[in-house]
């Protein structure tokens, strides 16, 4: 079996490749340097200004410039004891590499299709769009670190521990439809945090956590047994960004989620 992975970029994607590329064939990658190019950083900026206005995006930044670092440092141990337990690995040391500037262009598409894959996997990477999805002819899923529908986005982890719902802190591994995290749910694992953990290593729990999902998942996609899975609309389904730094202080300081 042949399997073609689009990776974007981080300590995330370095452990799910570092897993993938010693169970599987992965015959090719695709790296996402959509948002290297200026424009494509400037015009995400402008469109999350224009989503959410300039306050909530400026309290967002303020977040990630202020809380952020403070949360790395204060999580420094944990997050070494649990990359103890996975090899790393970058994507970018694949033989058979792409670096896609646009990862929906006829480039990357036709990069793809020349390796006939029987797979394709997607992790860290911007949207997937339609005319891409319309002209691959082999399943195309998502690893998601989150629980979709009800958080589908960035953070899942984190805003599951938000709204109190600890029942679903984990992780989804779906089929990737034309929407942001929509499609055909394959597996979920909920997974338990330890006091140790914070934001910053969330997503590194859920991900190492749920490397397992991945060949419960291929399992099912060519045993077919995926197709007892249905996607059912919820009203509690929701797409979420960066937390700003106020809805974090205000959750950390009065209900210890961190």
């Amino acid at each position: 079996m042949k399997i073609v992975l689009l990776s974007g970029q981080g300590l995330q994607c370095d452990i799910v490749y570092g897993y993938l590329n010693r169970r599987f064939n992965i015959t090719a990658v695709v790296i996402d340097d959509t948002y290297k190019k200026k424009q494509s950083r400037i015009g995400k900026v402008k469109k999350r200004i224009s989503k959410y206005g300039y306050i909530k995006v400026f309290l967002q930044l303020c977040f990630t410039k202020v809380c952020v670092p403070i949360l790395k440092y204060e999580s420094r141990n944990r997050r070494k004891k649990l990359l103890k337990k996975v090899t790393l690995r970058k994507p970018k040391h694949h033989g058979n590499l792409y670096r896609a500037k646009d990862i929906n262009s006829e480039h990357t598409l036709s990069f793809v299709n020349k390796n006939n894959p029987d797979l394709i996997i997607v992790h860290g990477t911007s949207i997937i769009n339609e005319n891409f999805l319309k002209n691959i002819s082999c399943p195309i899923i998502n690893f998601h670190i989150g629980i979709t529908q009800k958080y589908r986005g960035i953070h899942g982890g984190y805003w599951s521990l938000h709204h109190g719902d600890t029942s679903n802190f984990g992780t989804t591994i779906h089929f990737v439809d034309t929407g942001i995290d929509t499609g055909k749910i394959i597996v979920q694992k909920r997974i338990k945090k330890s006091k140790k953990d914070n934001f910053c290593t969330y997503p590194i729990l859920q991900t190492i956590k749920a490397l397992g999902c991945f060949d419960i998942a291929i399992k099912k996609i060519f045993s077919k047994k995926h197709k007892k899975y249905q996607v059912v609309a919820s009203s509690a389904s929701r797409y979420y960004s960066q937390p700003t730094i106020t809805q974090y202080l205000y959750k950390r300081l009065l209900f210890d989620v961190r």
